[in-house]
């Protein structure tokens, strides 16, 4: 192969590198809409797979609920639920009702949620999970700038997740 051939293949290659390098650290950001419905399906995959950290990376530092309970005391909750039950089922509507105004957000979802545990079973069919969100200046791969969606308020009613 001549050099010049071999130059020209090089570059190409860079080219095609440096190209799927720049769609993965940045994407073409989806809707908003499609953005938060993609946050409601990995909160719900988080919980069924016990994880409180997969839970909080989308909620807010200054979340609160109806509950009383603020970031830290969500984090503690959800940590002493999952740690007190063997399984967590959880299954959402086919759609959730989602109004978006700027950067705030508002969504309503039916959820179904069935845990597990040694000394029982809690079984919350059908209830509303209101939501609101805010999108919120983050940092992605702790050095790009970026938006996320992330929920600022609850109300989910009276959960008691104590076994």
């Amino acid at each position: 192969m001549r050099q010049s051939s071999r130059n020209a293949l090089l570059v190409a290659i860079a080219v095609v590198v440096g190209y799927v390098l720049y769609r993965f650290l940045f994407p073409t950001p989806s809707p908003d809409r499609v953005q938060i419905t993609n946050a409601i399906k990995d909160v719900a995959a988080s919980a069924q797979a016990k994880s409180a950290n997969g839970i909080m990376r989308s909620v807010s530092a200054h979340y609160v609920d109806d509950n009383g309970l603020g970031n830290d005391g969500l984090r503690l909750s959800l940590v002493r639920a999952f740690h007190n039950v063997d399984t967590v089922e959880v299954a959402l509507a086919p759609s959730s009702e989602i109004t978006i105004t700027g950067d705030t957000a508002h969504s309503e979802t039916y959820v179904s949620v069935k845990c597990q545990g040694n000394q029982g079973t809690l079984v919350r069919p059908h209830a509303l999970v209101v939501l609101d969100w805010k999108k919120e200046e983050t940092t992605k791969y702790f050095l790009f700038p970026t938006k996320e969606w992330r929920v600022v308020k609850a109300s989910y009613g009276s959960y008691t997740f104590d076994f």
